[in-house]
């Protein structure tokens, strides 16, 4: 999964490494878009959640 974020990323990317999660560096010039990459359904839900609580939805 690779999209634009719609707040700044450089925060969207700490909010999941402050749960334990392994996020993955910026790709310039894309520097406003986050690549999380996730595999177990446990490893989807936890990212599902901490993007939701960075997203603030």
């Amino acid at each position: 999964m690779f999209f634009a974020s719609p707040v700044p990323a450089t925060g969207l990317r700490a909010r999941p490494a402050e749960a334990g999660m392994q996020v993955a560096r910026a790709f310039p010039p894309l520097d406003d878009w986050v690549r999380p990459t996730v595999g177990t359904p446990v490893a989807i839900t936890r990212t599902i959640v901490a993007l939701q609580r960075a997203l603030k939805i």
